[in-house]
């Protein structure tokens, strides 16, 4: 089945966020190109002050992240899938190092864009800065752009990830960026996606990690997708659970001990509709200072997709506070919240304009969040700040 998003212009959405909230989108993605001088230092590491610039942006579960530095420099130069010069050479590169490794881009690059045949499998201890490059990367919808399938200690940054014109195959679209497995931070900051596939970004597992995965999604601008972020271990199912599941799963009781913690942050969601995030068993999000434009995405056969900002389900949990929730131009109902089965949300100070339900729990109808804990942050990390005054004003009702 084909799917397509409301065809609105980029600038009918844009209307309808509050005041100054298209500059903070625009913020999201600003930037001044480093130069390679401003990234390495007198002995040749990686870690001059161009490096201390962006680690100073650092919040949230990954806020320890340092990614490629004190590492290599590598530079792409060309915009090949593979091959001297190309983006997935240098990884190849970091990998064999066994060091850790900071990937820039020639900015005779600039706007231009990487068309991969197949995913590029990210390495540990690795920074892609594309800061100011506007370099674009799109493969395939059967295949994700980005994966993390093992390692950590990650930084994305300065990227626009799209799709050109796909199909809805159900289970053979891929994510744009896919958190399969690892270890370690993982820090996705100041991208632009839109039309990602499957999902924009999604730490989705099929069994519990040995250490909780940590992830920190900041200052991004997302645009005309359907499921946004997609978190949990997914074969964490209660009549058949895997080892390690029982004692992770959140209960009435108490929480569990989440295998995976996820910040989402002062981001911009423009014409997107649903999971922002979804999270799952062994889930937390933390998600607070975004703001969203909700719209339906509408199926060949007119059917319209859910619509709704943050979901929780079997288990998953969240933190939701200082989000503003608007509807682009076309859609009349959203919910910012979805209790979408037995998980768990705890709401506070966001905002909301005509239209949107602030909870909805889609089995029993209520429209209140019941009380529920929360599960405790992981040792030595700091989850970030919910009352961050860098949030969007908030809408006029």
């Amino acid at each position: 089945m084909r799917k397509r998003l409301l065809a609105l212009p980029l600038a009918a959405v844009l209307a309808v966020l509050p005041a100054g909230a298209h500059a903070a989108a625009e913020r999201a993605v600003a930037c001044s190109p480093p130069a390679v001088a401003e990234l390495v230092d007198e002995s040749g590491k990686v870690a001059g002050p161009g490096v201390r610039s962006l680690l100073a942006e650092r919040s949230g579960y990954a806020a320890d992240v340092t990614g490629g530095a004190g590492g290599v420099l590598y530079k792409v130069t060309s915009t090949a899938d593979d091959g001297a010069g190309s983006l997935r050479d240098a990884l190849r590169r970091v990998r064999q190092s066994g060091k850790p490794g900071w990937i820039i881009f020639d900015l005779r690059l600039t706007g231009q864009t990487i068309h991969l045949r197949k995913e590029l499998r990210l390495a540990g201890n690795l920074t892609l800065d594309g800061r100011c490059s506007a370099v674009g990367i799109t493969a395939p919808a059967t295949s994700n752009i980005l994966a993390i399938r093992d390692g950590g200690n990650i930084i994305i940054t300065g990227l626009s990830l799209f799709r050109q014109q796909y199909r809805e195959l159900g289970r053979r679209n891929r994510d744009a960026i896919s958190i399969i497995g690892g270890a370690g931070p993982v820090w996705i900051h100041r991208n632009r996606l839109s039309h990602c596939g499957d999902g924009c970004v999604d730490a989705a597992m099929t069994s519990p990690p040995p250490r909780p995965v940590r992830v920190t999604i900041s200052h991004h601008v997302f645009t005309r997708h359907n499921k946004v972020m997609l978190a949990g271990v997914l074969d964490c199912a209660p009549a058949s659970p895997k080892t390690g599941c029982e004692e992770r799963a959140h209960t009435a009781a108490g929480p569990g001990r989440p295998s995976i913690f996820l910040t989402v942050a002062h981001n911009t969601f423009l014409a997107t509709s649903q999971r922002h995030p979804k999270v799952y068993r062994q889930a937390h999000a933390h998600v607070f200072g975004n703001t969203y434009a909700l719209g339906a995405t509408t199926y060949e056969d007119g059917r319209r997709s859910a619509v709704y900002g943050i979901g929780v389900d079997k288990g998953g949990t969240a933190l939701v506070e200082n989000n503003v929730f608007r509807l682009a131009p076309g859609t009349s109902r959203g919910v910012a919240v979805l209790n979408v089965g037995s998980g768990c949300a705890v709401m506070r100070n966001n905002r909301f304009a005509k239209g949107v339900i602030p909870y909805l729990d889609r089995a029993t109808g209520a429209r209140r969040p019941a009380d529920c804990p929360l599960p405790a942050t992981p040792p030595a990390v700091r989850p970030g700040a919910g009352n961050d005054a860098d949030n969007t004003p908030a809408p006029g009702q």
